[in-house]
């Protein structure tokens, strides 16, 4: 379950339950009142983190999500998975966008660089592909 916090007063506000597994990722779409989450269950799920509401479940992946984030400034999010793959999500629609391949183990690490529309991954195969 995803626990969200008031880290001013420490204060504990809800539970989002929905994935079926353990949650290894967890980011914020800025600009937004959603936040995004990723885990054992090889789904991503979007969330409003002010009303604890479900909004989607984004399914795709085969294995694992071990990282999630948003692309700022567009209606992307991006995955990366132990399926080997990264799947990039326009969050409005609820509609995987693409998919890339090329890394040949388990997918980490994900950032999406600033103003340049590239994304860079990290993999247990010891390689960052751009």
């Amino acid at each position: 379950m995803v626990k969200i916090w008031n880290h001013k007063t420490g204060e504990f506000l809800r539970n989002l339950f929905g994935h079926q597994g353990p949650i290894w990722s967890i980011a914020h779409i800025p600009g937004t009142t959603y936040i995004i989450s990723g885990g054992d269950d090889s789904t991503i799920k979007l969330w409003d983190y002010q009303t604890g509401e479900l909004k989607q479940t984004f399914i795709g992946h085969t294995l694992s999500v071990n990282n999630v984030i948003a692309i700022r400034g567009t209606d992307y999010i991006a995955s990366a998975s132990c399926d080997q793959s990264i799947k990039v999500w326009d969050f409005r629609k609820g509609i995987l966008y693409r998919s890339l391949q090329g890394h040949t183990n388990y997918v980490y690490g994900l950032v999406a660089i600033p103003d340049s529309g590239l994304l860079a991954s990290g993999s247990q195969d010891k390689t960052i592909k751009i």
